[in-house]
């Protein structure tokens, strides 16, 4: 016997050593595509904040090239949008923030943001902690 496919866990390796010792020990598939794809993921989520400022959409989006879940996001986003415009309207006609607040049922706070430009994201990225931190751990 020259190869030994095996699961990963020690006690299989012990038996198999003790079986044919001249025999060289591999990984089964299932186990290899396991780590290949945890490597990547591992690899992938470190990388996330340079690819979403590269991934960053540039211009207007077609709704019709977006995924299932984007399009969803996509669609929520277009009402957020259509309410934001709202509500500068109304502040813009003189509106006061407290019936503003009334008749669209969006917090005072929010719509200060709002007017402020605060609140204008489509596909909004979480902040890290260490963003601030970023370009110095990237040099170290």
């Amino acid at each position: 016997m020259e190869i030994i496919c095996r699961d990963r866990g020690s006690g299989y390796g012990a038996v198999a050593s003790a079986a044919a010792p001249q025999a060289q020990q591999v990984a089964d598939r299932w186990h290899l595509f396991e780590n290949a794809s945890a490597a990547f993921l591992v690899a992938v989520r470190s990388e996330m904040p340079c690819l979403r400022c590269t991934l960053a959409p540039t211009g207007p989006l077609d709704p019709a090239t977006l995924t299932r879940a984007e399009r969803i996001q996509w669609d929520g986003a277009q009402l957020l949008e259509a309410l934001n415009l709202q509500i500068i309207d109304r502040a813009g006609q003189g509106v006061p923030i407290k019936a503003v607040a009334r008749t669209t049922g969006v917090s005072r706070n929010t719509i200060r943001k709002i007017l402020r430009g605060q609140r204008h994201h489509t596909f909004r990225t979480r902040q890290s902690s260490l963003d601030a931190w970023w370009l110095t751990l990237e040099a170290e």
